[in-house]
């Protein structure tokens, strides 16, 4: 599978190019080993997924369309 964009760089590149967003996401997510990565990426889908459903069951609720900005709630 290639990346738009990434064609023209060699695997060495694009290796180098994962692992520093690996590590960025280490940093700004508190994971301290890469084995942590997949279940703080997990968390954070769960977390978001979950945010979205109250969100849409607020709007609902609230009767505000679904195209409504977040800040009116």
């Amino acid at each position: 599978m290639q990346l738009k964009g990434l064609e023209a760089q060699s695997d060495a590149e694009t290796k180098a190019m994962l692992l520093g967003v690996v590590r960025h996401f280490q940093t700004l997510f508190d994971v301290p080993n890469v084995l942590g990565v997949y279940a703080r990426m997990s968390a954070i889908y769960r977390k978001l997924s979950e945010t979205h459903t109250i969100m849409t069951t607020l709007k609902d609720h609230l009767a505000l369309g679904m195209s409504s900005q977040p800040g009116l709630l």
